[in-house]
């Protein structure tokens, strides 16, 4: 009972994490099984004409197309495997605080005093520093 449940969990985990991946392969086998539909009717008219001597275009032709067909599939499959990186990472400077023009110019700023402290503490710093001198 547990076997046919983990095998469907697994298998649907795969499709979901996987799926970009899977419909582009399935594209490409399409594609390329056309590219082969679409020579064998080419040689086939090119032998009903006696139009032979065009025969080793349409196999080089064919050739051309699978592989660039390959190529166009690995380098989707790379793009598709890279992870989505939808925010820039942004670096954090050790400068924290960067001043403003505008806020510099206020003579009534609240909060001048706290911006240029040289460590911020918390309520939490506080009672610690209180636990750490009852200690002693």
């Amino acid at each position: 009972m547990i076997a046919p449940l983990l095998r469907l969990g697994l298998m649907t985990s795969f499709l979901i994490k996987y799926k970009k991946l899977i419909v582009l392969t399935l594209v490409i086998i399409i594609f390329i099984t056309l590219i082969h539909y679409i020579h064998l009717d080419l040689k086939e008219y090119f032998n009903s004409q006696d139009l032979t001597q065009y025969l080793g275009y349409a196999l080089l032709a064919k050739w051309l197309c699978i592989i660039s067909t390959l190529l166009g599939y690995i380098w989707g499959f790379k793009y598709l495997l890279k992870p989505n990186h939808s925010q820039p990472n942004i670096k954090q400077s050790s400068n924290t605080s960067v001043p403003d023009p505008n806020i510099a110019d206020m003579k009534n700023d609240p909060f001048e005093a706290i911006r240029h402290k040289a460590k911020l503490r918390s309520r939490s710093d506080f009672v610690l520093e209180t636990k750490k001198k009852n200690k002693h």
